[in-house]
């Protein structure tokens, strides 16, 4: 059964941090702040080059929203045997 990628985006994400950060104490948040921090702001940047450079590869150009993203790499990854 194949699944939309916005779906996954839209429905089945946002439920997971939002759950995380109810549950979690101001104590565990304070002693997790550097991982927070970093994965919030380090890995925005990470994620941005990475799917530039992807893209770039592939020979595309132009900024991605994240659903034409996952997309544009899922529908490559159908194209490629090797990927199997």
């Amino acid at each position: 059964m194949p699944l939309d990628p916005e779906v996954v985006l839209l429905l089945c994400l946002p439920p997971l941090p939002y759950n995380a950060g109810v549950s979690m104490s101001w104590r565990g948040f304070r002693d997790n702040l550097g991982s927070i921090a970093l994965q919030a702001v380090g890995c925005v940047p990470f994620t941005t080059i990475a799917v530039a450079g992807r893209r770039a590869g592939a020979g595309g150009g132009g900024g991605l929203s994240c659903g034409a993203a996952i997309r544009s790499l899922r529908r490559r990854s159908n194209n490629n045997p090797a990927a199997r």
